[in-house]
């Protein structure tokens, strides 16, 4: 049977989506911001997740954002580069897997796994989750990180069905990113490893956790590295910040991954909530702007608030406060 594990460690990226004019992806773009996030340490990235706004971009979109990030892999050993599949319904979610599995069966490695959430919205049981993991792992013939974001999806997922979706794949579904607004599930996958093992790499999705999952994963006896998809991090200051708290973690430095949590809770993160009137991806575009990317553009989806011009010098301000907090 072949081996789909990832063995991820440190911070991977679930990118912001830059907009032209036109409503596009602009790819030039997104090559250099996912650039400069590899300077930072950034050991990878999602193209099309929620971050980026995936329910709204075409299958072809996606293919090609992951073919303009394809000479960071030449250059950087390890890279990982995956295809997020967000979508509203099942079938569209398929279509995405089969659009990007039919490019690698052409010889194009255009992707190294699926980010994979269940259907907007549909608040699938635990039997239709398995069922819905199961045909996608036959469309996919890259490995699948299964997306538990409760707040999106409607479905929480417990250990014990990653579990059964694990098996019922035969391994192809290796991971989880968790983004749950709390650390349940990092709970549960703790009492499974106190009694048994867990066969699922673990992702920290929601920023404000990182430290509280992996210090519990460890205690329990997870033999996996910290890891976190993170969209926040699309951000260069929060991407600094948090790449040297998975750093301590993995060198179990729980004193000073503690003391880089709460700077981002209590310092980083506020710009977040004292704009939570936006969607996050407008507020991250803002953000973006205090970085060398001064034009990026703050165009969103349908349907989301992009951040006014009145807003915007006070965010990018705040950005560049945290960027000289990440430096210190």
């Amino acid at each position: 049977m072949p081996d789909y594990s990832l063995n991820p460690s440190g911070l991977y990226v679930a990118l912001t989506t830059p907009l032209n004019g036109k409503g596009n992806m602009d790819y030039l773009l997104l090559s250099r911001h996912a650039h400069q996030l590899v300077r930072e340490g950034v050991r990878g990235f999602v193209v099309g997740g929620t971050t980026g706004e995936g329910w709204n971009l075409t299958p072809n979109s996606v293919v090609m954002g992951l073919t303009a990030l394809k000479h960071l892999r030449d250059d950087n050993e390890g890279l990982l580069l995956v295809a997020g599949v967000i979508k509203n319904s099942e079938k569209e979610s398929l279509a995405q897997i089969r659009s990007v599995n039919d490019v690698l069966a052409q010889g194009n490695d255009v992707a190294d796994a699926f980010l994979l959430a269940p259907p907007i919205g549909k608040n699938y049981t635990h039997e239709q989750a398995l069922d819905f993991y199961v045909k996608a792992a036959q469309e996919s013939s890259v490995p699948i990180i299964a997306y538990n974001i409760p707040t999106r999806t409607g479905h929480q997922f417990t250990a014990e069905t990653l579990v059964r979706i694990n098996q019922e794949t035969d391994g192809k579904v290796c991971a989880v990113k968790d983004s749950a607004p709390k650390a349940t599930l990092s709970y549960q996958i703790g009492q499974i490893l106190s009694d048994n093992s867990f066969p699922l790499a673990v992702f920290q999705g929601n920023d404000r956790f990182g430290y509280e999952t992996f210090s519990t994963l460890f205690n329990a006896g997870y033999q996996g590295k910290p890891a976190a998809i993170s969209g926040a991090s699309s951000f260069q200051g929060f991407a600094r910040i948090e790449r040297q708290m998975y750093d301590a973690l993995d060198s179990r430095d729980f004193t000073r991954a503690l003391e880089l949590q709460r700077l981002l809770r209590e310092d980083a993160f506020k710009v977040l909530s004292d704009y939570e009137r936006y969607p996050e991806q407008s507020v991250l575009k803002a953000l973006i702007r205090a970085t060398e990317f001064d034009s990026y553009p703050l165009a969103v989806s349908d349907g989301l608030k992009r951040v006014s011009h009145e807003d915007l010098e006070n965010i990018v301000e705040k950005g560049r406060e945290i960027l000289r907090i990440g430096n210190a």
